[in-house]
């Protein structure tokens, strides 16, 4: 009914599967037409088209499984590769900055990070009041398991630490986006564990 798809186990392959299908269809269409389209509609195609449909909802279900994130960022690297006029086998690593894509992980730390950033009140700093190093982390909820580490009220305030200060300091909602947008499109990562590593 609203376009997410979740199993009995709560669980997003059924999402991903029905994501896929339309993305698959997407990329057909922009083989077809690249072939007497310039690489500026290509990119209007892009964003009107595959943007849109990887954009909903992947705020919830990009964090919760590697696997299910690199099916659809596969996906997403052949589509540039279309967009580029490049080979099957040559790498997108630098055509994501270059045409200002952001990758498919870098458009969830987007999300995440716009979200957490409008809702400040959600996501609580540390309770003490003497002055530490991390002082300005948000702080992190404490599981027995490592299960929840995966869910998005972990995830969030992780990837938003892992920011640098000018970006989580930005004074509005818009100088925020532009910010991250511009340092995520430099960075091009290809996993979360790229972010939290440039630490």
């Amino acid at each position: 009914m609203f376009g997410v798809y979740i199993d009995e186990n709560l669980k997003w392959h059924s999402h991903v599967d029905a994501l896929c299908k339309r993305l698959c269809s997407c990329i057909f269409s922009l083989r077809y037409i690249s072939s007497f389209l310039p690489k500026s509609c290509l990119l209007s195609v892009y964003y009107g088209y595959f943007h849109s449909i990887v954009s909903y909802g992947l705020m919830f279900w990009v964090g919760s499984s590697k696997t299910l994130m690199e099916r659809v960022f596969r996906l997403q690297k052949k589509v540039l590769r279309i967009i580029c006029g490049m080979k099957y086998s040559e790498s997108c690593r630098g055509a994501f900055p270059t045409e200002g894509i952001l990758t498919l992980p870098c458009m969830y730390i987007y999300s995440i990070s716009v979200f957490v950033f409008e809702n400040s009140h959600l996501f609580p700093l540390p309770s003490h009041s003497y002055p530490t190093r991390n002082n300005d982390l948000l702080k992190l909820p404490k599981f027995k398991h490592s299960l929840p580490c995966k869910s998005f009220m972990f995830l969030a305030p992780k990837i938003f630490n892992s920011l640098p200060n000018n970006i989580k300091c930005a004074g509005s909602s818009r100088q925020f986006k532009l910010k991250i947008r511009s340092f995520l499109s430099e960075g091009a990562y290809y996993t979360l564990d790229e972010l939290f590593d440039r630490l």
